[in-house]
C-alpha cells in the first residue's frame, strides 16, 4: 500500500504543537504549577520546561510508527520517509537520559556516600505509582484483547506480570496472557528498565564521581560497549539487559554526556555566551539540523550534538523564553504521565478506532489533524495522573547534604528524567 511522502512533513509537528500548547494554557492556570516554576529560582529551570517537549516529541514519533504499521504491518518507520520523525524519539530519549546522567551526578558528586535504601526508595515512590498506573491499563486492554479468558497457566501469568511490574528487569516485557501486550503501549516501558538499571549501579558509580576518576568511568564503559558488542556478534546473549549493542551504546553514551555535563557544570559556574540570543539560534539548527540529517541510529557524533543543545539550557539559556513559558512549564510537570501514557491512548485511538474510523485511509493532513486531537486526551489524562499518581507520593529529596556552591541541587533532581 503507497504511502505518501507528505505524511512524514516536518511541518504537520510545527502546526500540531500549537494546538499542544493551547490545551495546557487552562491547564498551568488551573493548577498554577506552571507559574510555581517560572517563579522558582534554581539553576536549571529550563530542564523542566525541556522535559515537557520531549515527553511530547516522543508522542509524534510513535504517532508516525503507528501510522506506518496500520498501512504495512511493520512497527518502524522507513528512514528513506523521515529521518526527522525516525530521529524524533530517540533524541529526545537520549536527552532524557541526559537529564538523569546530569542531576544524579551532580548529586554523588557532592556526596559519594549516601543512603542506598533510602536513595532506592525514594526513587520507587517517585517512578512506580504511575508506572504501575500505565501497567495496569495495559494488563486490562490485555484483558479486554483476550476476551477475559485464561490464555496460559495461571503460573504464567503471575510470572509475566512479575516481570511488567519489574520494569522488563532483567528478560524483557513478556507476552501477557498470550498476547502482545508491549503494542499497547508503543513499547516506550523499556526505558524505565535502563533508568532503574543506572540506579542500581549508582552506589558503584558514585567512586568515579571524582574527577582524577572520570576518565576510569569513561574507560569502563567503552569496554563494556565492546564487551556487548563481542558477546552479540558471539551470539552469547545471556539475559535480556544485555540487548543490542546500538541499544546499548546509545543508553550509556546519553548518560556519559549528561555526567560530562555535570562536571562542567562544576567546573565553570557560569557560561554567558550559551545564554546569547545567537545560540538560541544555533541551539534550534542544532537540535533540528541533528534530527534531519542524522542515519536513522543515532551515533555518538549525533548525541554529543545534542549534548551542546542540552549545555546551553543547563546554563540558563531559555530560548527565548519557551523552555519557561508557563504551559510549557506544566507541559514538563506532567511529562513522565504523558510519557507513560499517549502509548496507550495512541494505540485505542489509532489502532483500535481504525475499524470504524478508517484512521489508515487518512490523508495526511486529517491524521495529524486526529493526532492532535489525540495529544489533547493525552495532555488531560496525563494531567489526571500526575495529581493522583505522582504528586500525593512527593517526599523530600533523598540527599540532604548542602551543596557545594554552584553544584545547587534543583527539584528536578528529585523528577523523574523520563
Amino acid at each position: 500500500m503507497r504511502i505518501s511522502p507528505l505524511i512524514s512533513n516536518p511541518l504537520f509537528y510545527c502546526a500540531v504543537w500549537p494546538l499542544l500548547i493551547l490545551a495546557a494554557v487552562p491547564l498551568a492556570r488551573l493548577s498554577g504549577a506552571g507559574a510555581a516554576q517560572a517563579r522558582r529560582e534554581g539553576h536549571y529551570a529550563g530542564i523542566e520546561g525541556l522535559r515537557g517537549i520531549l515527553a511530547l516529541n516522543v508522542l509524534f514519533h510513535h504517532s508516525l510508527i503507528t501510522y506506518f504499521f496500520l498501512r504495512t504491518g511493520v512497527w518502524d518507520i522507513t528512514p528513506s520517509l523521515s529521518r526527522f520523525y525516525a530521529n524524533l524519539g530517540p533524541g529526545s530519549v537520549a536527552m532524557f537520559f541526559f537529564i538523569t546522567g546530569f542531576l544524579f551526578w551532580s548529586k554523588v558528586m557532592v556526596a559519594p556516600s549516601f543512603s542506598i535504601a533510602g536513595f532506592l526508595r525514594a526513587r520507587g515512590r517517585r517512578l512506580m505509582p504511575a508506572y504501575l498506573g500505565a501497567f495496569a491499563a495495559v494488563a486490562v486492554i490485555t484483558a479486554w484483547k483476550t476476551h477475559f479468558a485464561l490464555v496460559v497457566s495461571l503460573r504464567d501469568l503471575l510470572l509475566e506480570g512479575f516481570s511488567w511490574a519489574l520494569c522488563g528487569l532483567p528478560d524483557g516485557f513478556p507476552r501477557i496472557n498470550g498476547f502482545p501486550s508491549v503494542q499497547i503501549n508503543a513499547q516506550v516501558f523499556w526505558t524505565l528498565g535502563v533508568e532503574w538499571t543506572f540506579y542500581l549501579l549508582l552506589p558503584f558509580l558514585a567512586w568515579f564521581a571524582h574527577k582524577k576518576r572520570l576518565p576510569w568511568l569513561f574507560l569502563l564503559s567503552g569496554a563494556l560497549i565492546a564487551g556487548v558488542n563481542a558477546v552479540w556478534h558471539a551470539r552469547m546473549q545471556l539475559v535480556y539487559i544485555l540487548g543490542s549493542p546500538e541499544h546499548w551504546s546509545y543508553s550509556i553514551e546519553s548518560f556519559c554526556i549528561g555526567i560530562v555535563a555535570a562536571h562542567l557544570k562544576a567546573e565553570r559556574k557560569q557560561w554567558p555566551a550559551l545564554r546569547h540570543p545567537a545560540c538560541s539560534v544555533l541551539g534550534a539548527l542544532l537540535f533540528f539540523g541533528v534530527l534531519l540529517l542524522s542515519p536513522f541510529k543515532l551515533g555518538l557524533l549525533s548525541l554529543s550534538l545534542l549534548g551542546v543543545v542540552f549545555l546551553m539550557v543547563l546554563y540558563g539559556n531559555d530560548f527565548h523564553g519557551l523552555l519557561t513559558w508557563r504551559p510549557i512549564l506544566y507541559l514538563g510537570t506532567i511529562s513522565y504521565s504523558i510519557y507513560l501514557l499517549h502509548g496507550i491512548v495512541l494505540y485505542l485511538a489509532v489502532q483500535e478506532m481504525d475499524p470504524f474510523l478508517h484512521v489508515a485511509t487518512f490523508s495526511p493532513l486529517q491524521y495529524w489533524a486526529y493526532i492532535g486531537g489525540v495529544g489533547v486526551v493525552v495532555i488531560l489524562l496525563a494531567s489526571l495522573s500526575y495529581r493522583l499518581l505522582e504528586k500525593p507520593f512527593f517526599r523530600k529529596p533523598w540527599l540532604r547534604e548542602t551543596p557545594q556552591p554552584g553544584l545547587a541541587i534543583s527539584r528536578e533532581a528529585t523528577e523523574p528524567a523520563l
